[in-house]
């Protein structure tokens, strides 16, 4: 994807995310597939050992996070939330923002 932008990859990978298959049921929908994703892949973007935490108190010192200017995350599910919807996630769901690259 030649001169491509930030924002048009991460564009694109929220867009493939938010196709994930969703296991849940009606009453617990708190979050959006490409909002778990997002926050899945921003982990490894940032490499903070602890993500959720350091977005919390970026929040709360300086108004705004990394993963709502970079990821366009309100908010961000915590660790288990994260694992639960994403571990039973085939792989290959993913490879779309793979062959756009």
């Amino acid at each position: 994807m030649k001169n491509a932008k930030f924002e048009d990859l991460v564009g694109h990978l929220r867009k493939v995310l938010a196709g994930l298959p969703d296991r849940r049921t009606r009453s617990n929908l708190s979050f959006s597939m490409d909002d778990f994703g997002m926050s899945a892949f921003s982990v490894f973007f940032t490499q903070s050992p602890s993500f959720l935490a350091h977005q919390a108190v970026m929040e709360r010192t300086r108004g705004g996070s990394n993963a709502g200017s970079f990821f366009g995350i309100g908010r961000i599910p915590c660790d288990n939330q994260i694992r639960t919807m994403l571990d039973p996630v085939s792989p290959e769901t993913i490879f779309p923002v793979y062959d756009l690259i």
